[in-house]
């Protein structure tokens, strides 16, 4: 997803030159790019970036100081977003001069952040039928079921939010910001309790080196924050909705 972006901005954005540079290189895998998006403040807010860029001589730009990646991969083409001290109003995109990119797709994003949900929802279902405790599958007590079925209602509640935030975009339908928030919101918190469920399911074992839980409890974490948590959205939703 972040060479996704990336790319996305350098075609959006850059010149003929950088387009033909990089875009074939990105496509090939022969460049590595990734995007950068919040600073130290984690703020959201595009007029909220702490980090500035000085034009330098013949404009190579010098940055106060960096954004956070949305991978901690060593890209060859970091874009990062700041603005120019001296001219408010011009923006910086790593090679780019351009600020207001496009949001990332929310069904891809979403349903990113998604899948380590409805990942562990079938590993602890798989694990119920094997696992057995007093001579019979962990499955058949009625305190695991109802833990499963209230990780598969937050899960097919999240694609709910999801497919309609996505449709909403695509028609760009009066509450497509609206519906945005609210399916990130969710998504963001179902993703969370899902996982930590799933570790329960497993007795706790599902947070050790031999089980795969563990990297996609990570991943959840690791994408709640990003592009605003559920209380940020939260906010807006409040701002969205008509007193």
């Amino acid at each position: 997803m972040p060479t996704v972006l990336a790319a996305h901005a350098v075609d959006s954005a850059g010149t003929t030159e950088q387009k033909n540079r990089w875009l074939p290189a990105i496509a090939t895998g022969g460049a590595r790019a990734t995007t950068a998006f919040v600073d130290a403040d984690l703020a959201w807010d595009p007029q909220s970036t702490a980090t500035r860029a000085e034009k330098v001589g013949a404009g190579c730009p010098r940055f106060a100081s960096w954004l956070l990646r949305l991978d901690n991969r060593e890209a060859l083409l970091p874009l990062l977003e700041s603005r120019f001290a001296s001219e408010p109003r011009d923006h910086w995109l790593g090679l780019l001069a351009k600020h207001d990119i496009p949001a990332a797709p929310v069904q891809t994003m979403l349903d990113f952040m998604n899948d380590p949900a409805v990942r562990h929802l079938d590993m602890s279902v798989g694990y119920a039928k094997v696992r057995e405790q007093f001579g019979q599958p962990i499955g058949s007590f009625q305190a695991i079921r109802h833990k499963c079925a209230e990780m598969l209602l937050s899960v097919e509640n999240s694609h709910a939010a999801v497919y309609y935030a996505a449709w909403a975009l695509d028609a760009k339908a009066e509450d497509a910001a609206l519906a945005a928030s609210v399916a990130k919101s969710y998504v963001s918190e179902a993703a969370r309790h899902v996982c930590g469920e799933a570790i329960q399911v497993h007795g706790g074992i599902g947070f050790t080196w031999e089980y795969d839980l563990h990297l996609y409890m990570k991943r959840a974490k690791a994408l709640e924050p990003m592009y605003g948590d559920a209380d940020w959205h939260r906010e807006q939703i409040l701002r969205l909705v008509p007193a």
